[in-house]
Order: structure tokens, then sequence, then C-alpha cells
């Protein structure tokens, strides 16, 4: 009768010391960190309408892109490019959002020299997936257009409207995820 009792001492106290644990893996389940997504526009090689116009269209989508993915898009905060600041620009932060990012989609309305290229050679270097939407797939250098016909994680995508950057985006950030072309991360 004794053992028993001692067994079911036992039994209740395992299960007593077991049930945080479980409960703990059980939240770290449902709080699992969502994909950071880097999303770059030009900013200096338009004029103030179109940069007005691209940069309304790209932060309607980042507000529903939040649902699913932690954004960081810079441009965001800067309404119209007299706004600006260079000194005012913290290029390190910057490059560590870029680096922390899972990631990387460049809207490139035209032809353009912008940072934004540099950008996206980061994300490619450091293995990420990589999306750069363009009005034409010549605006974008050689190099580019080559690694996007060989890569996986490079996609060009020609020819789209403001109004259809949301879905496509969604499709092919879908389409990374669905490939398991997840984030692979290099050190450069």
């Amino acid at each position: 009768m004794w053992m028993t009792t001692w067994t079911a001492v036992i039994a209740v106290g395992t299960a007593v010391l077991a049930i945080p644990g479980l409960l703990r893996l059980r939240r770290r389940r449902r709080t699992r960190a969502r994909r950071r997504l880097f999303l770059s526009m030009p900013m200096l090689d338009m004029t103030e309408q179109r940069y007005a116009q691209l940069q309304r269209h790209i932060s309607d989508a980042v507000r529903e892109l939040r649902k699913d993915y932690e954004v960081f898009f810079f441009n965001e905060t800067v309404s119209d490019v007299s706004s600006f600041r260079e000194t005012q620009f913290d290029a390190d932060a910057y490059v560590a959002e870029l680096d922390r990012a899972d990631y990387f989609v460049a809207v490139l309305p035209h032809k353009i020299v912008s940072s934004v290229h540099f950008e996206a050679g980061f994300a490619v270097a450091k293995g990420k997936p990589v999306v750069i939407f363009v009005s034409q797939e010549r605006d974008v250098p050689l190099l580019a257009r080559k690694l996007a016909k060989a890569s996986p994680n490079l996609k060009l995508i020609a020819g789209l409207e403001d109004a259809d950057l949301l879905p496509q985006l969604r499709q092919t950030l879908r389409a990374f995820k669905t490939h398991d072309l997840a984030p692979r991360r290099r050190t450069v």
C-alpha cells in the first residue's frame, strides 16, 4: 500500500515539475520570430512627384506585409526627397538592418544609379533571397541579370505597375518559403 502511495507522489511530483517546461516550450513555439524583410527603393534619381507616388504605394504594401513579416523600409519616414538629410543618415545602423534581414526586396522604377545596387549585392553575397522589381529587365546590371537566371535565390520581376507590387511580392515570398529557399547566412 505504501508503495502505491509513493509511486503516486512521485508521478504527481514529476508532472508538477514537467508542466512549467512544457508551457515554456509551447509559448516559445507560439512566439517564433517572424521573418525580416528589408525593402529598398531609390530616392534621389526621380522627380518629387514620382518619388511620393512610389513611396506611398510601397508604404501601403509595407503596412500589409507587417501582418506576416518584420519589415524595415527606410523611405517610410521620408515622405519627400527634400526632407532627407544626409548628415542624419546612420549608415552603420542601416547596414545592420540589412544584415539582420532574411529577405531583401528592391523596387527600381527605371534605370538608375543608386545605393540600392550595393544593398542588393550585399544581400546576394550574404545568401539572402533577393527580389528586384524593375520596369524593364535591361534596367539592372548585366551581372544581376545573369545571376537571376542561375540562382533560385535571386528574382528579377519586370514590367509591374505600382499597384501590382504587393500581390506579386507576396507570391514571390511564398515561393521562397515553399521551395525551401530559406535565407542562408554567409559571413562576408
